[in-house]
C-alpha cells in the first residue's frame, strides 16, 4: 500500500481508497507528498472524513484529560494551602496565598533526608542547605498574648530509621509530628499521604504516649485558637501531584500535535473534493484511453524549401539586437496618447501625433510604405498581394496608440523617452504594443528585401484607438476589408493578446486566445429630493446608492467549467497540462475534467483569481459621481457597474435580469421607481415616489466566438506548428523538454472585436516570455528586447508557413 507522508507534521497517512483514475495503475510505489493546499490528499472522500473525524475525536478527549488534571492539581493545590494555615503547638501561620512553585514542585519528588523543613510562606516544604541543621520561623500566635512573635523550631529532618544519613528518600516517607516535635516515618503499606497507618498500634501507642509527655511539659497551649487537634490536620501536605506531571506534558504535546493535524484538514474543508494532497514526484498513472488523446500536439512546422534566409540565423546576433533598438525606441518617442473623451479626426488635434508616427514608419520600412492605404486618416492598411487569388489572405494586427503616462515625474526614465538597460527597453507604448507593431514590420520588410513573392495575400492593419474601443480606427479598417474581401475571407488573423510563453516543469506552454469574454457597462442614476443637510432623510441618495451596490457586490456571479461548453479554452488548457504535465495537476482536478461535471468553483477556490476571471463573470463598480456641496443634500447620483462576460453567461437578457432584481429589492424599501432593463419607463414600486432608479446599458460586446484549435483545423495546425518550431529552437526556454501549443481565454478586450465576421481563426498572441513584458499600462513599462526577436520570428515564419 502506497504511503503518503504528509509535512510538516510527518503524519503517515494510508491510502485507504484508490482514486478511479489509479484503477490503471501497474505497480504501486512509495509517495513523497507535499501539503500544498485545498483538495491535494490521495484519499477518498469517505476516508478524508473518517480520518478527521477520529482525529477531532482524540484532540477533544486529549483537552478534555488535560483539563480534569488541571482541575485536580487546583484542588490540590487548595488542600496544600489550607494546610499550611494550621498551626503548629496551638498557632496560626501566616503564609502567603499563592501556588506552589514548578521549579520545586519537580523536585518534590525527592529531596535528601535531612535537607527539608517545612516553609510555612510556601505552604510546602522547602530544601535546606546540607550545613544547616534547623530552620527557626516566625509565627503569628492566635492564642493569648504572652504566645505573640513566638520562636518555634522546627527541627531539621533526621535520617529514615534504617537508612544511612544522606540517602535519597521520598518527602512522603516521612512526616512531622507536632504533637512529639519529631519526624516519623510512614509505613509502605499507610493508606494515607503522609499519615500513621492506623493498623499499626505500636506507632499509636507512642504517639500517644509522646503527646502525652508533651501536654504535662506545656510543650503545647491548651488554651490557643486551634487546641490540639488530631495529628493528621498538621500533616506535611500530601504527595501525588507529581505522578501527574509527565502525564499532563505528554497529554499537551499530544493534544497540539492532533490539534495542529486536524486543524490543518479542516482548512480546505469547506470545498472539500475528492482528495487534499498532491504527490509531486509521485508514480503518475497512464493516461486513461478517452484521456490521452485531450491534446494532441502539431508537429513542429518548417517552412518549404523557398529560398529564403533562416530566422534563427537573420534575427540573430548583436547587430540585429541594436537595429531593433533603434526601431522600437524611435516608436516609443512618438506619444500617441489616445485619450477617452477625444474628438472625431479631423476635429480633435490631439490626433495630430500619429501622422508623426507616419513618417517615422515610413523612415524605418520604406519597402513596406509603397503598399499602404489610409482609413480615416490614421489608419494604416497594407496589402501584399499574392499570387494565387484562390488562397485566403492572412491578417496581421497591432494598435499604434498608448494609454496616458499617469505621472511623468514617477517614471525612472521619461515615459516617452525610450531607455535601452542592456535587457529592457523601458518606455511607454513598449510592451502595449509597439513591440507587436514594430515586429510584424521588422518580418515583412525582411521578406521583401528577399524579393519575397506571397502566393497567399498578407495583410496589414493598425489601428489608432484600441485603448478607447476601437470605434475610430479598427472599425473603420474592418468596414474596408468587409468591403474588400467580404464576409468570412480571410485564412486567420493574428492580433496581440494571449498569455504568452510560460513554464511548467520541463514543458513550455504557448497560450495565445482563441477567445475573449464580452464587455458590459451599466450605469444606475438616482435622483432624489434635496435639500439643506441640517435637515436630511434617513438615507440620503448617496446612502440609498451604497446599499444598490452592496446588494449587487453581495450577489457575485458564479464560476464554470463543465459540460455546458466543453470547448472552452481553459478547459483546453487544463487537459494539456494533466496530459502533457500529470505530476504538476491534482488528482481531483484530473478526474473532474474526465468526469465532465462542474468544477469552476474548486478551481476558482483552490487556483485563486488567476483562472477565477477566466471562469466567471466579472462584476467591478468603476465609477460613481454624487453630491456637490457639504450643506446641500445630493439630487443626484450616478454609479457606473462594468462586466466582463464569461462564455456561459452569454445570456444577455438574464444578465440584465439579474441585475435588475438585486436593484428593485433595494428601491422597493426606499419606495423609489426603478426604470430601464426591463423595467416599464417611470414604472414605480408605490403610488408616490421618493425618488426614481434609471438602469442604462451600454458599450454592449457579447463573448466572442471560440476559434477551433484542432488538427481539423489546418489555420491552427500551422499557426501551432509554426510556434512549436519556434520556441523549440530558442535559446531563452532551456531544459524544455516540449512546447504546447494551446489556446486559452482573455479577459479584456482587442480590436478583434470588430473583424469577427472576416474569420473564425482570430489568435490573439503576444510572443512573449512570461516576466518579459513588464507593467503594461502602468509607470515604469518595459519590454525584454531578446523576447521582442522571438516575436519576430513568430511573424517571419508563420507567413512563410502559410504560403
Amino acid at each position: 500500500m502506497a504511503i503518503a507522508r504528509w509535512r510538516p507534521f510527518a503524519t503517515s497517512l494510508p491510502l485507504i481508497a484508490k482514486p478511479p483514475t489509479l484503477e490503471r495503475r501497474a505497480e504501486t510505489a512509495s509517495q513523497t507528498c507535499e501539503y500544498i493546499g485545498p483538495n491535494q490528499l490521495l484519499i477518498s472522500r469517505p476516508a478524508f472524513i473518517a480520518i478527521l473525524t477520529i482525529l477531532t475525536t482524540i484532540t477533544l478527549l486529549s483537552l478534555l484529560s488535560l483539563a480534569t488534571i488541571l482541575y485536580r492539581q487546583h484542588l490540590h493545590q487548595r488542600k496544600i494551602l489550607a494546610w499550611g494555615r494550621r498551626s503548629r503547638y496551638g498557632a496560626r501561620i501566616s503564609i502567603m496565598r499563592k501556588e506552589i512553585d514548578d521549579s520545586f514542585t519537580r523536585q518534590y519528588k525527592g529531596c535528601w533526608v535531612g535537607e527539608v523543613v517545612e516553609n510555612p510562606e510556601m505552604g510546602s516544604w522547602s530544601p535546606v542547605e546540607m550545613a544547616t541543621e534547623r530552620r527557626v520561623w516566625e509565627m503569628e500566635s492566635a492564642g493569648p498574648a504572652k504566645n505573640k512573635n513566638k520562636m518555634v523550631e522546627v527541627p531539621a529532618v533526621p535520617a529514615v530509621p534504617g537508612r544511612a544519613a544522606g540517602r535519597r528518600s521520598k518527602v512522603g516517607s516521612l512526616f512531622f509530628d507536632p504533637g512529639s516535635g519529631l519526624w516519623m516515618p510512614k509505613r509502605n503499606d499507610s493508606t494515607d499521604h503522609g499519615g500513621y497507618n492506623n493498623n499499626n498500634n505500636d506507632d499509636k501507642q507512642h504517639h500517644n504516649n509522646i503527646n502525652m509527655e508533651k501536654r504535662q511539659t506545656g510543650a503545647f497551649d491548651l488554651e490557643s485558637e486551634s487546641g490540639l487537634e488530631d495529628s493528621r490536620a498538621d500533616m506535611p501536605p500530601p504527595r501525588g501531584l507529581q505522578r501527574h506531571i509527565p502525564w499532563r506534558r505528554c497529554l499537551l504535546l499530544f493534544s497540539v500535535v492532533c490539534g495542529m493535524i486536524t486543524l490543518g484538514l479542516y482548512k480546505p474543508f469547506p470545498i472539500l473534493p475528492d482528495s487534499l494532497l498532491q504527490c509531486s514526484n509521485a508514480v503518475v498513472p497512464p493516461m486513461a484511453d478517452e484521456e490521452s488523446n485531450w491534446c494532441p500536439l502539431p508537429a513542429p512546422l518548417l517552412p518549404s524549401n523557398d529560398g529564403l534566409q533562416d530566422s534563427i540565423g537573420l534575427f540573430a546576433g548583436e547587430k540585429a539586437l541594436q537595429k531593433q533598438i533603434e526601431r522600437l525606441s524611435a516608436a516609443v518617442n512618438v506619444p500617441t496618447v489616445s485619450y477617452d473623451d477625444n474628438g472625431d479626426v479631423g476635429e480633435d488635434p490631439r490626433w495630430q501625433v500619429f501622422g508623426e508616427l507616419h513618417a517615422v514608419l515610413e523612415h524605418l520600412f520604406p519597402l513596406v510604405l509603397v503598399r499602404r492605404t489610409k482609413v480615416n486618416r490614421h489608419g494604416l492598411l497594407y496589402h501584399l498581394e499574392g499570387s494565387d487569388s484562390s488562397l485566403q489572405p492572412m491578417l496581421f494586427m497591432a494598435h499604434r496608440d498608448v494609454v496616458p503616462e499617469i505621472d511623468a515625474a514617477r517614471w525612472t526614465h521619461p515615459p516617452f523617452e525610450a531607455y535601452w538597460d542592456g535587457g529592457f527597453l523601458w518606455g511607454r507604448g513598449s510592451a502595449d504594443c509597439k513591440s507587436n507593431l514594430i515586429g510584424i514590420l521588422t518580418a515583412v520588410e525582411a521578406l521583401l528585401k528577399q524579393s519575397f513573392q506571397p502566393r497567399r495575400s498578407v495583410l496589414l492593419a493598425f489601428g489608432f484607438d484600441e485603448e478607447t474601443g476601437g470605434q475610430r480606427g479598427a472599425r473603420s479598417i474592418a468596414a474596408e476589408l468587409q468591403r474588400l474581401w467580404g464576409n468570412n475571407s480571410l485564412a486567420m488573423i493574428v492580433d496581440e493578446g494571449g498569455m504568452g510563453v510560460s513554464t511548467l516543469g520541463d514543458v513550455a506552454y504557448v497560450l495565445p486566445a482563441t477567445a475573449e469574454k464580452g464587455f458590459l457597462d451599466i450605469v444606475l442614476t438616482l435622483d432624489t429630493d434635496g435639500g439643506h443637510s441640517s435637515r436630511p432623510p434617513k438615507h440620503t441618495a448617496i446612502g440609498i446608492m451604497s446599499e444598490v451596490i452592496l446588494a449587487l457586490e453581495n450577489h457575485p456571479f458564479e464560476p464554470w467549467l463543465g459540460e455546458r461548453n466543453p470547448a472552452s479554452p481553459v478547459r483546453n488548457v487544463l487537459e494539456c497540462e494533466a496530459e502533457h504535465s500529470p505530476s504538476h495537476v491534482e488528482p481531483w482536478l484530473r478526474r473532474g475534467l474526465a468526469s465532465g461535471r462542474d468544477i469552476g468553483s474548486e478551481m476558482a477556490e483552490a487556483r485563486g483569481d488567476a483562472i477565477r476571471w477566466q471562469i466567471q463573470t466579472s462584476q467591478a463598480v468603476d465609477v460613481i459621481h454624487g453630491g456637490d456641496k457639504d450643506n446641500q443634500l445630493p439630487n443626484r447620483v450616478q454609479v457606473t457597474v462594468n462586466y466582463r462576460i464569461a462564455p456561459q453567461d452569454n445570456n444577455v437578457e438574464a444578465l440584465y435580469d439579474r441585475v435588475a432584481t438585486q436593484v428593485a429589492a433595494v428601491a422597493h424599501r426606499y419606495n423609489i421607481s426603478v426604470s430601464g432593463l426591463g423595467f416599464d419607463e417611470e414604472q414605480t414600486t408605490t403610488t408616490a415616489a421618493a425618488g426614481i432608479l434609471r438602469l442604462q446599458s451600454k458599450d454592449l460586446l457579447i463573448p466572442s466566438p471560440i476559434t477551433p484549435t484542432t488538427q481539423a483545423s489546418d489555420a491552427w495546425r500551422v499557426f501551432s506548428g509554426t510556434l512549436r518550431q519556434v520556441f523549440e529552437t530558442t535559446d531563452t526556454l532551456s531544459g524544455v523538454r516540449t512546447v504546447v501549443p494551446v489556446g486559452s481565454i482573455a479577459t479584456g478586450n482587442s480590436d478583434t472585436a470588430h473583424y469577427w465576421a472576416l474569420t473564425r481563426n482570430i489568435y490573439r498572441f503576444t510572443p512573449a516570455r512570461e516576466g518579459s513584458r513588464l507593467r503594461v499600462h502602468d509607470i515604469d513599462e518595459r519590454m525584454q528586447m531578446s523576447a521582442h526577436m522571438e516575436g519576430i520570428r513568430v511573424y517571419y515564419e508563420l507567413i512563410r508557413n502559410m504560403q
